[in-house]
């Protein structure tokens, strides 16, 4: 199976860091938020000012 070709951006710009989420098709902003709040909870350190990550995203 051929992983999630779609890439969707968040810009914090207060905190200096660029949220990606991988998915399969084009997610809504609000999707994209909830998926990158999903992944922080998750995540076991804090990102820093001037961090670039990248999420894959389990919506289909």
């Amino acid at each position: 199976m051929q992983g999630p070709t779609v890439v969707s951006e968040l810009h914090d710009t207060e905190a200096g860091i660029i949220y990606r989420v991988l998915a399969y098709r084009e997610l809504t902003r609000a999707e994209v938020v909830r998926e990158v709040q999903q992944a922080l909870r998750l995540s076991e350190k804090k990102p820093k000012r001037g961090d670039y990550l990248t999420f894959r995203s389990s919506l289909t």
